[in-house]
């Protein structure tokens, strides 16, 4: 959870009465536990949290801590087998059939960005190197990264560049877990393009030219960035938030973050990207270090709750933003429809997704479903942490929580 906290304790946000509470972490096998800033996901009753940055010394690991959420209980593994992955920080790692834990990508040392695979194996407590197949993504960190059943959606990150500078993406991928190969939705005007280099004249050699582990894509996609969020629904992908860079009038670069109402949704059954607007009920929201978590509300939808800081004001100004989001409140309901995001007609019987645990959680917390609360990850000796910033103010009630509305 993004608090600035030394402690070693576990936040727990009960969404019936609206309340925050904390609970001490025991530690098991850990001596001198050091804060992390590291990546998260859920399966069942633990917690498990994957490599990291330390956050005072800026040491990197690739350590496994495993919190269980019924005794609050802390543990390092130290009997995992098979070939670990390299100390990292900025990478995702995603919960696949209640059993795996598939992360993937980050910023190792003396990289400008990864690209590789491991496999946790849950029941077997080994990790293992999946034989990968088809195009496989640019080196990148920071990529935002979610489950729909057996596939793993990665999109968008960054690269370091040559000049020190930071290269974006804004390409998604999937990444099939259970043939391990990976596919690439191109942007919509790639086909476009394709077509007038082949020429009309050669439309029938149109499909023998096309890479069969390349999807083209319609409509109009998200714009390059990283530290995004995104989450399956009903078999849509939905992304939002994140952060890339601008340029002023005198060509200084400067971090642009995205307001939560800026919402992209993508169908893979229609490969159809889709842009729609959250009604926010007020200002834009502008929210750092985010963390997501998907509840079902017993109406047939989710409310999809995210928590993260609020951007200062002196980093807002520098984004030309015309409201000042000072004055919003600590909650606030944004209402969407995602069925609205694609037309009718396109419309078919997609079963909605039920994820028993929160799968892509970045940056170090973990946010799940327990006994009618959702439970986050801690920083400090807990091992959980979603920021840096010393000036935000480390109480729970003080941080400010949002949730998306998926049946307005």
């Amino acid at each position: 959870m993004p608090f600035m906290r030394d402690a070693s304790v576990c936040y727990t946000f009960d969404m019936r009465t609206q309340q925050w509470d904390c609970h001490p972490i025991k530690l098991v096998n850990i001596d001198r536990p050091n804060p992390l800033i590291t990546c998260a996901s859920a399966i069942g009753d633990n917690i498990y949290l994957i490599g990291g940055r330390r956050l005072h010394s800026y040491t990197l690991s690739n350590a496994m801590l495993i919190l269980n959420i019924k005794d609050f209980t802390l543990r390092l593994v130290e009997d995992a087998t098979g070939y670990a992955p390299r100390p990292r920080h900025e990478h995702t790692v995603d919960a696949v059939q209640g059993r795996y834990l598939v992360m993937f990508g980050g910023l190792c040392y003396n990289s400008i960005g990864e690209n590789d695979v491991f496999v946790y194996d849950t029941f077997e407590n080994r990790w293992f190197l999946p034989q990968i197949r088809g195009p496989i993504p640019h080196l990148r960190f920071g990529h935002a990264s979610t489950v729909n059943g057996t596939d793993l959606y990665i999109y968008g990150g960054a690269q370091i560049g040559n000049d020190d500078g930071y290269v974006m993406f804004n390409d998604l991928y999937k990444l099939d877990c259970n043939t391990w190969t990976w596919y690439k939705y191109e942007h919509p005007d790639v086909e476009k393009y394709m077509r007038q280099e082949i020429g009309p004249a050669k439309t029938d050699d149109w499909e023998e030219t096309k890479d069969h582990n390349s999807i083209f894509t319609a409509g109009f996609g998200p714009t390059d960035r990283f530290q995004a969020c995104m989450f399956a629904y009903k078999n849509k992908l939905i992304v939002f938030g994140g952060l890339t860079i601008r340029h002023d009038e005198d060509d200084n670069e400067y971090m642009w973050n995205y307001s939560l109402d800026e919402i992209c949704v993508f169908n893979p059954r229609l490969r159809l990207w889709t842009t729609m607007d959250g009604n926010c009920h007020g200002l834009p929201v502008v929210l750092s270090d985010m963390s997501t978590a998907l509840i079902s509300h017993g109406c047939g939808g989710f409310y999809v709750y995210v928590i993260g800081g609020r951007k200062k004001e002196s980093e807002e100004k520098r984004m030309r933003m015309v409201h000042d989001t000072s004055t919003l409140t600590e909650k606030r309901e944004i209402s969407m429809s995602i069925d609205e995001a694609v037309p009718k007609q396109y419309i078919g019987d997609d079963a909605p997704l039920l994820p028993s645990s929160n799968s892509g959680t970045r940056r170090g917390s973990a946010v799940s479903r327990w006994k009618g609360k959702a439970l986050i990850t801690s920083t400090g000796k807990a091992g959980g942490v979603d920021t840096y910033d010393a000036n935000f103010n480390s109480d729970p009630a003080s941080r400010s929580s949002y949730f998306i509305n998926t049946t307005s």
